[in-house]
């Protein structure tokens, strides 16, 4: 497919999967400014730093650039589900990836996790939408150190990657959209 024939919904996100064709008011990109936080709880929340979704917070793209492990990343942001979409048919929160294990909560509802690091995945949000705004969690655990924990050739050292290595990637590294 031509770089002409994606039609993007904003010059900023084009639909995420290129491949395809999607009407404009179908989709709903979730890329963008999320709050942030790193810490075992989700209270790693309060006082959050904002982080730009999709890119990962070892990354300067990401507006954090942070070093050294993060074993347990928080995101949070509100969501406008459309009017049109609430009452008929089904509406799926896609993840491109998220490094390494992912649990997902639309308010106070768990929809469920995901563990790997490369793999797309999704929930259906159709039970949950209900009729105000919405505040979409996600947390993610990634063990650098783990031996039984894919990483391909993410560096697990604490300083610089060397050599053939690449720089570390926790958390959100895709595009998120409805």
């Amino acid at each position: 497919m031509s770089p002409s024939a994606v039609r993007p919904t904003t010059a900023a996100a084009p639909y995420p999967r290129p491949a395809l064709e999607r009407a404009p008011d179908t989709w709903q990109s979730l890329d963008g400014p999320w709050a942030f936080g790193v810490g075992p709880d989700a209270g790693a929340l309060d006082g959050a730093m904002r982080i730009l979704v999709p890119f990962p917070p070892e990354s300067a793209a990401s507006g954090l650039s942070l070093p050294g492990f993060l074993h347990t990343v928080w995101y949070r942001r509100d969501l406008e589900v459309p009017a049109a979409w609430r009452g008929g048919g089904q509406v799926l929160l896609h993840f491109g990836a998220a490094d390494y294990h992912a649990r997902v909560w639309l308010g106070e509802a768990y929809l469920g996790e995901h563990v790997g690091g490369h793999t797309p995945f999704s929930f259906d949000l159709t039970p949950h939408l209900g009729t105000g705004p919405l505040t979409l969690t996600v947390r993610v655990d990634d063990d650098p150190l783990a031996l039984d924990q894919p990483r391909g050739k993410q560096d697990w050292l604490p300083d610089e990657s060397h050599k053939i290595w690449y720089p570390r990637t926790t958390g959100l590294w895709q595009s998120v959209w409805l």
